[in-house]
């Protein structure tokens, strides 16, 4: 208990009147009256004295602080114990595994604080879930994604007055969906309500050794005829090898193989000529024979489609002023023999410049691989024209092209009339509309907006508050492998591109491929939406056509330009529209997927097509055992886009197949995929030091050593002094009887001796 004072006066006037007290005292004791005895008038003024501090005392407001107890019970203790994969790994100390290490922790720390705290054991991989000590020892790690967030937020509750803590146990390594801004979010959310994390890190820096089979483009174009180039990488970590075979096979049998000089630590290319004389669309397959030693033969084969057309695929660019972004996108379209580009730019007030980039075939071909392969040159022809409008409001000549690139400026080009039809041409005739740098106009109307995947906040955007981004992949743009430029990192190593538009919203059926800005405070730069059997693909920013010219340090991304675009066009084509002709499809836009992952395709239907009800598409193995049935169901309000909703598959290959009655011989429309394990456990087995530190240091805890459990307390208790300092209890110290009965005595007493005196 501790007495402290909370006058009820300012101090000068307390000090005044303190020493008019004095004054007055000294005054009326040297003004002793004849008929005073002297002893009587010592006596009289030795009680004014306690009276008048007794006063005095009052104005000061003596307070009794009482220090309360802390609430009943003890503190909360919940352990958390990463039980996935990458834990067996064993470069513990004494040999241990991480699991068995982490297990031996909790079984510590229970002993030594049990007293202390009531313990809570859970263990966690993708979730968590309870957990005693003997299942726990009992138990192997089998995880196969480890969240670090998810454990993290349902480690604490949310009133527990007697404090509360976690322990977490793990490698620190965390591979579920989502950034580490999750993490982070959870040591935060920690930290508010005042339950630090406490973090000690199992394992080291550990090399595995593994083969890696990668494919850039899960989906390739070509012609009848035609020889592509299709390059697998053959990712080696550690060192498993200085060679591997590699084949290329259809479900035909084996197409071509060849050996591959294997790069330790590092990615070896493999290059295979494709030619098929028929159109349509073709699963090709790549397998590395296994090799001893490597962590597992599972990521050894991976599979793509390659799309044959007969035609070249026709792309209209148009401008609404001559820039260099313009004039590098052309160059790069150009370098793809696939495409025929025509491109329409205003370079004045009603004058547009219009260019003809044909292909066309050279009579003088040549021998290769014993085939007659044709070979194709690029004819330009250019004019000056005053018309820009006939070529999207005419709708025929319209559907001659697959793909429509709109840049900047573009209201010259798109009446009322022409969104008609390109909203028409998308939905119905499966065309693809890329904004290739953002809004193609500057206020998009209500019919442009309908087609759009993004909404601008016209208000928001200037030249004056232009701003500068990189791109960073979101997970569904990593499933899309044709973004993996460089790595899974190497979009965002390329040069910033500039905005100075701001992303309002995005639509409900639209997916985010990219983010540009600060993870806190990123926008959508790279979007699309399938929009009824086509799709509408926006991408933002200006500056480009930098990536053309990069700084020697990043020399290995030099083509990451072309291989974007020319990337992008192949899935517009190869992943979506219905081919001249073509009725119905069944597509995918990937052909491999990961265990637990939620399969799906889509069935495109030309809206004028003849067929009332769509079939049942099935699913089956790979030899042909039927797994089940599925309903194609609408998407959207657009017609003729449906989407086929499969699930979660074991690990195998698969067939989803579709039969189309035409007449008297049904057609079978099929896709074969194939669902690999998941080995992020398995292949990230670097023990994460860093980010425990960081979770540790964000929710106000800090980071244990494995070999002394007891210093928690100490660190629980130094924590809970400096976030929840002691309540005092204000008790006036004068509020008493006897204190107020002794004041009144005290004047009582005086009073009654002067009157017996006779001074009063």
């Amino acid at each position: 208990m501790t007495l402290t004072f909370e006058p009820l006066l300012p101090p000068a006037t307390w000090v005044t009147m303190a020493l008019l007290a004095i004054g007055f005292w000294v005054w009326y004791v040297s003004r002793k009256p004849v008929s005073c005895g002297r002893r009587q008038w010592i006596l009289m003024a030795g009680l004014m004295v306690p009276g008048l501090c007794a006063v005095l005392l009052l104005l000061l407001n003596p307070i009794w602080l009482q220090p309360l107890p802390p609430p009943g019970g003890k503190p909360l203790l919940t352990i958390l114990v990463d039980e996935s994969k990458s834990m067996s790994t064993a470069d513990a100390s004494d040999r241990q595994t991480r699991y068995q290490a982490a297990s031996d922790v909790a079984r510590r720390t229970i002993d030594v604080l049990n007293d202390e705290f009531e313990i809570r054991l859970q263990s966690f991989a993708e979730g968590s879930r309870p957990a005693d000590l003997e299942q726990l020892t009992e138990r192997a790690p089998a995880g196969a994604v480890t969240d670090l967030a998810a454990p993290l937020l349902d480690g604490f509750v949310s009133d527990r007055p007697q404090g509360q803590a976690i322990l977490l146990l793990s490698d620190g390594i965390h591979n579920a969906p989502g950034s580490m801004d999750r993490i982070l979010e959870a040591a935060n959310t920690a930290k508010i309500r005042d339950a630090p994390i406490f973090t000690t890190t199992l394992g080291g820096i550990s090399q595995i050794n593994d083969i890696e089979i990668r494919i850039p483009r899960s989906q390739e174009l070509a012609f009848v005829g035609q020889s592509i180039p299709v390059t697998v990488e053959v990712q080696q970590r550690g060192t498993v090898n200085d060679r591997v075979s590699v084949t290329l096979s259809t479900s035909d049998g084996t197409v071509a193989s060849q050996e591959v000089k294997l790069t330790p630590g590092g990615s070896s290319d493999a290059t295979f000529m494709i030619s098929t004389s028929e159109t349509g669309l073709f699963p090709y397959f790549v397998k590395a024979e296994p090799l001893t030693g490597e962590a597992t033969p599972d990521n050894n084969s991976a599979s793509f489609q390659v799309r044959v057309i007969d035609k070249p695929v026709k792309a209209l660019v148009l401008e609404g002023k001559p820039y260099w972004d313009s004039k590098f996108l052309i160059r790069m379209l150009t370098d793809d023999p696939s495409l025929e580009v025509d491109c329409l730019v205003r370079v004045a007030p009603e004058r547009f410049l219009w260019r003809h980039l044909k292909l066309e075939e050279n009579d003088s071909s040549t021998e290769t691989d014993e085939k007659s392969e044709p070979r194709f040159q690029r004819q330009e022809t250019a004019e000056f024209v005053a018309d820009a409008q006939s070529v999207l409001q005419d709708p025929n000549r319209l559907k001659d092209y697959q793909i429509l690139l709109l840049g900047r400026e573009a209201e010259s080009y798109l009446s009322g009339e022409a969104v008609d039809n390109i909203r028409d041409w998308i939905a119905r005739s499966g065309g693809s509309l890329v904004c290739y740098r953002g809004s193609p106009v500057a206020e998009p109307d209500q019919k442009l907006s309908r087609i759009l995947p993004v909404r601008w906040d016209v208000g928001k955007a200037s030249a004056t508050n232009e701003s500068r981004f990189r791109v960073q992949v979101t997970e569904r743009g990593d499933d899309l492998s044709w973004l993996r430029i460089g790595g899974t990192e190497g979009l965002s190593k390329l040069p910033s591109l500039a905005t100075s538009a701001s992303t309002d919203s995005i639509r409900p059926l639209a997916i985010v491929l990219g983010r540009g800005g600060t993870p806190s405070n990123s926008a959508p730069v790279l979007t699309y939406q399938p929009y009824g059997t086509g799709k509408v693909v926006v991408v933002e920013g200006s500056g480009m056509w930098r990536w053309a010219f990069l700084a020697p340090e990043y020399r290995q991304l030099d083509s990451a330009y072309g291989i974007l675009w020319q990337s992008l066009m192949r899935w517009l084509i190869s992943g979506g529209g219905l081919l001249p002709g073509e009725e119905i499809a069944l597509q995918m836009d990937r052909v491999t997927f990961t265990e637990g992952e939620s399969v799906s395709g889509v069935v495109l239907r030309r809206p004028e097509s003849d067929l009332q009800d769509l079939p049942a598409v099935e699913v089956s193995t790979a030899a042909g055992e039927l797994l089940q049935s599925v309903r194609p169901v609408p998407v959207g309000d657009e017609p003729g886009i449906y989407q086929v909703f499969v699930g979660a598959l074991p690990v195998g290959e698969y067939d989803l197949k579709m039969l189309v009655p035409t007449g008297e011989k049904p057609e079978t429309k099929s896709v074969r995929f194939d669902v690999k394990p998941d080995l992020r456990e398995q292949l990230e087995v670097s023990a994460r030091t860093d980010l425990m530190q960081r979770i540790a240091e964000v929710s106000g805890g800090a980071v244990l050593a494995p070999e002394n459990p007891g210093q928690l307390k100490e660190k629980f208790i130094a924590h809970i002094e400096k976030s929840r300092p002691v309540q005092y209890q204000r008790v006036p110290a004068w509020d008493r009887w006897w204190v107020l009965a002794g004041i009144l005595g005290l004047w009582t007493t005086t009073w009654t001796l002067r009157r017996r005196t006779g001074l009063i």
